[in-house]
């Protein structure tokens, strides 16, 4: 149904969840803060989900064994999001959270390139750039490694900040901040520009929020966050065709549901229908017109004055013990609503 552009970009979204849950997650950095954590690959540009897997605590393998030769469950969770992505020129976005060298090398042996921030305290580092100390360094002054394909450039803007690419050299770039003209390196501007494809999505689905607060269970909550992602990805798909693009992204979703309940009308259900007799009456009864022969008992004085009549008659001819607060207008016998009134009033031998 669709095919994504060359940049993807992998990061994790937090489910807003505020009730009891072994594996809920803590993310200042994220709108929801406290909620159920899913890794995702979107992509960069339009925020389009393509893959998705649920955190269920760290105990929770994410796959039985080694996964091309990978142990750590890092590595797992980025092999299992790029499944089926391999070997087709994609250029996966990270942060430092999923970047390791090890990772960065075998996915460069996938045809798959590589952008992102990684950890100075990762294996494999150069000397050169773990032992900076940002303090003495100047702001704008930057610090390139290379080895093979691989890029390691550390960057000192307010912080230090070390980018990797598989597909970049150490080139500074013209750029603005705070508007102010200053030289970035190109790396960091890709980044700048491809990482946000999680949260993009998230910024979208914040408008239409199909999943409430009031959840009480958790994977109704989940279940609805997915539907709410499958509009947008249909949504995406609908902008895709340049000759079609007449509605907003609220008038699409009012339309997916005209549509959906014109194709899917509401069936009027239909029920047996019974000749019975009230006291010498006879009506055609069904559940449809039962509510006009129901009588509801108040409680206090009339509760007081028929409490040996409350007890269910078709119950008691069947030696069950049932109390119940409604009885038929006509008839004046208290039953249960259901099977015992449809027996009572259509049966001949009770």
């Amino acid at each position: 149904m669709y095919t994504p552009s060359q940049y993807l970009s992998l990061d994790e979204s937090l489910l807003l969840w505020k009730g009891r849950l072994s594996w809920r997650q803590c993310i200042r950095t994220k709108a929801a803060r406290l909620g159920i954590k899913s890794f995702e690959r979107c992509e960069a540009e339009t925020g389009y989900l393509l893959q998705y897997r649920l955190y269920t605590g760290k105990n929770t393998a994410m796959y039985p064994g080694p996964l091309h030769g990978f142990n750590d469950k890092t590595a797992k969770v980025v092999l299992q999001l790029m499944e089926g992505y391999l070997d087709t020129g994609h250029v996966l976005v990270m942060d430092n959270w999923y970047n390791q060298l090890l990772l960065t090398r075998y996915l460069k042996s996938r045809c798959t390139d590589v952008l992102g921030t990684i950890s100075r305290r990762r294996k494999g580092i150069p000397h050169a750039i773990k032992d900076l100390n940002p303090k003495q360094l100047e702001r704008g002054v930057s610090v390139g490694r290379h080895c093979g394909d691989i890029a390691l450039v550390a960057w000192k803007d307010v912080k230090l900040v070390t980018v990797l690419s598989t597909y970049h050299q150490h080139e500074m770039v013209p750029g603005r901040r705070a508007g102010q003209a200053v030289l970035k390196p190109t790396v960091v501007q890709e980044y700048n520009r491809y990482m946000g494809g999680v949260d993009l999505k998230d910024q979208k689905l914040s408008m239409f929020l199909l999943e409430r607060k009031r959840n009480r269970k958790w994977y109704m909550k989940v279940f609805k966050r997915l539907l709410n992602t499958s509009l947008l990805n249909a949504f995406i798909i609908y902008l895709r065709n340049p000759i079609y693009r007449m509605y907003s992204h609220r008038q699409f979703r009012l339309k997916v549901a005209e549509g959906l309940l014109s194709r899917y009308p509401r069936v009027s259900r239909c029920h047996p229908e019974y000749r019975i007799n009230c006291n010498g009456l006879f009506f055609v009864w069904n559940r449809g017109i039962t509510s006009l022969f129901i009588r509801k008992l108040i409680r206090g004085r009339e509760f007081k004055k028929n409490r040996k009549q409350l007890r269910c008659v078709r119950c008691t001819a069947l030696k069950k013990r049932v109390v119940v607060t409604v009885m038929c207008k006509l008839c004046q016998v208290p039953l249960c609503l259901g099977k015992c009134w449809e027996d009572y009033h259509t049966v001949e031998n009770l």
